[in-house]
């Protein structure tokens, strides 16, 4: 799907839950069911993390930054969610078992309702080299002080929007 967004011409690269890989281990997000959707499900009073990567197409305008943008539900009314992003740019020969490009993104995301779906945007920062493969970690911190949301968030999907050349 293209946009036209300041002037610009946009692409998005779309992810439901069902591609994004819950990381392995006990910070894993669960696979679950809300509706017809299915979704990941990050509990509440833990640190829960899914990963997923996304392959650019040669069309991407590699100098510029990226948004990540996250769909997500809770059945909470109200409350705050504290989600961290980290990341990496790669490419054929880049070694992936190494640590995060930059410091983690955090976002404090406001809860719009019970089950309502709730959009939360991160800035990614330009690829060096045109790198054309971004892997993530998406963590939710429901144990941080921060977080005020007291019951599980549910990941619908996430979409990477960049700029054409």
């Amino acid at each position: 799907m293209s946009l036209w967004l300041n002037r610009q011409t946009t692409d998005i690269l779309e992810l439901p839950a069902t591609g994004i890989k819950p990381a392995g281990g006990t910070k894993a997000a669960v696979p679950d069911e809300l509706g017809i959707a299915s979704v990941l499900k990050f509990v509440n009073n833990s640190e829960n993390c899914a990963s997923m990567a996304f392959s650019l197409p040669p069309h991407c305008n590699f100098s510029r930054d990226m948004n990540v943008l996250i769909g997500w539900a809770t059945a909470s009314t109200s409350g705050d969610c504290r989600w961290g992003l980290s990341y990496k740019w790669a490419a054929a020969g880049t070694n992936i078992n190494s640590s995060a490009d930059g410091e983690e993104i955090s976002l404090f995301a406001t809860n719009d309702g019970s089950y309502e779906y709730n959009r939360s945007v991160f800035t990614l920062p330009a690829p060096p080299n045109q790198e054309p493969v971004c892997i993530i970690m998406l963590t939710r911190y429901g144990n941080h002080v921060d977080d005020t949301i007291n019951d599980s968030v549910f990941l619908v999907g996430v979409l990477l929007n960049y700029i054409l050349k």
